[in-house]
């Protein structure tokens, strides 16, 4: 695996669970139609057993193989889809914090904009 995918997966590893699952559903989501898209198989990406039996290694095993195929045949297409998916996840990030703060009007935001100029 190379440094640039070891600190990703680092940065996703600090997200919580629910965003961690949002962003590997994503990327293996986009692995499959980038497949499908140049013509792969898919099928070196699905388990013999269902997921819902897999157990959490095996499946982080399978997501690494995958994520090893496209970097391997597709580097540049994968350092964008890395790239969007934090991008997004940050946004999720901000949006959640943005939500749990409180309101305030249009004028205190004109106020606080006039005095940092």
């Amino acid at each position: 695996m190379t440094k640039l995918l070891d600190k990703a997966f680092a940065r996703a590893a600090r997200l919580d669970p629910e965003q961690q699952d949002r962003l590997a559903r994503r990327l293996l989501a986009e692995l499959s139609d980038r497949g499908k898209a140049v013509g792969e198989q898919t099928a070196t990406y699905q388990a013999v057993q269902p997921a819902a039996v897999l157990d959490p290694l095996a499946i982080k095993n399978l997501l690494k193989q995958a994520i090893l195929e496209l970097m391997t045949e597709q580097g540049d297409v994968f350092r964008e889809l890395l790239l969007e998916a934090i991008e997004d996840a940050a946004m999720v990030r901000a949006i959640d914090e943005g939500m749990a703060t409180p309101e305030v009007d249009r004028e205190q935001v004109f106020a606080a904009l006039r005095a940092g100029s």
